[in-house]
């Protein structure tokens, strides 16, 4: 049953390319800085309309949370405590519990007994497991209606304000849990007027991953970034 279940699961993993006609295009509206409607752009259905797996998206975000915790913690064991090995009373005739380490957990300055210990070992997930899950998080979003696309926002002044101005215009100065994806280069004026905004989230179309996207509620796209998912 479960060599079934995996054979299944790698089909359904398999990229398909499914092909599109004039009649049936996948297309989504552009808006600019002042908010208005410019025009409107056909969207790759490999990405923004796949197959989403909810075995797979489960099992990244299973990866991505285990990989996000240091595991630095580390406490000595009696091994560790530097201290003498001289046996600290004799066997019998004390009357006490026999010992032969000062070292011991149970006396003050000894090892730590069952306590934490840096982590070795994480979950891992293949590179084409991560871009099926990216496209996954991209479609699902994408068909929730949570995405908008904006062009020419890379010519915003770099000033706080007017990021805050262009939310109104959208309708998306309340949201909190924006996310705000741009371009490769010349982007500087976005990051200097969104990062002080509170609940905005700013990253790189070359840093984008699944996890960001399913946790933003809206999530602003430039057209520009595009460009990146077409040369991969």
């Amino acid at each position: 049953m479960e060599k079934k279940l995996i054979k299944a699961e790698r089909k359904e993993l398999k990229e398909k390319k499914p092909t599109i006609t004039k009649a049936n295009k996948l297309t989504a509206d552009v808006y600019d800085i002042e908010g208005k409607k410019i025009e409107g752009i056909t969207l790759d259905e490999r990405i923004f309309n796949v197959i989403v797996s909810a075995r797979l998206m489960a099992q990244y975000v299973r990866v991505y949370n285990d990989r996000t915790h240091q595991g630095t913690r580390e406490t000595k064991t009696r091994a560790d405590v530097i201290g003498s090995t001289v046996k600290i009373f004799r066997q019998k005739g004390t009357g006490r519990a026999r010992h032969g380490s000062k070292k011991a957990p149970i006396f003050v300055g000894g090892g730590v007994a069952h306590g934490p210990h840096a982590k070795t070992d994480f979950l891992t997930i293949n590179k084409k497991q991560k871009r099926l899950a990216l496209y996954g998080a991209l479609t699902a979003q994408f068909k929730k209606s949570k995405f908008l696309f904006v062009k020419g926002l890379r010519e915003i002044e770099p000033k706080t304000k007017k990021m805050i101005e262009f939310f109104k215009k959208i309708n998306l100065e309340k949201s909190n849990k924006l996310l705000i994806i741009y371009p490769i280069d010349k982007s500087k004026n976005i990051i200097l007027s969104a990062r002080n905004i509170e609940g905005i989230s700013l990253m790189n179309v070359t840093n984008l991953n699944a996890m960001e996207v399913l946790k933003a509620k809206h999530i602003l796209m430039c057209v520009e970034a595009l460009d990146f998912f077409n040369k991969k």
